[in-house]
């Protein structure tokens, strides 16, 4: 088994293990990387795939500067570009080894995110209750089935 170096925690530890995770060309521990580590790793796969050539140090410090800017995480950069192209089907030659767009579509980018995690919500919300009716039904016929016993009482009639 090949032995990689964590290089967060500088331990050596076999790459197929699990807890692992590979970003970029090195593995690291899961417990050593942050949510921002992993986005980031995804934003610079998606641009790869759709632009081919990039500069990786001019993408980089546009994210540093727009998580700066916008006060946000690096996965709603990540869910801005995902919008921008994948959503909107924006052209991916027009902005070419930058993503200064993220500031102009970030507001529309999250609201259209808060309006998908709204709509989750909601369903499960429903789902939660449909089931809730169901077993109240349940119960309700199952007590209703049950025979009622009467206790038969008995006369004695006297003659006299």
């Amino acid at each position: 088994m090949p032995k990689v170096k964590c290089p967060i925690c500088k331990e050596t530890f076999d790459k197929d293990e699990k807890g692992t995770i590979h970003i970029g060309n090195r593995y690291y521990h899961k417990s050593c990387t942050t949510e921002d580590d992993i986005y980031k790793d995804k934003i610079f796969k998606f641009l790869k795939e759709v632009w081919g050539e990039y500069t990786y140090v001019k993408i980089n410090n546009q994210i540093k500067s727009h998580c700066l800017t916008l006060k946000c995480r690096v996965k709603n950069i990540y869910e801005d570009l995902m919008y921008f192209y994948e959503i909107k089907k924006n052209d991916f030659q027009t902005y070419k080894n930058t993503i200064g767009i993220v500031p102009f579509i970030h507001e529309e980018a999250q609201k259209h995110y808060r309006s998908l995690l709204r709509k989750e919500t909601e369903k499960i919300r429903i789902a939660e209750q449909l089931e809730r009716q169901i077993n109240k039904k349940t119960e309700i016929i199952q007590v209703s089935t049950k025979a009622i016993e009467r206790k038969k009482k008995f006369f004695e009639i006297e003659e006299g």
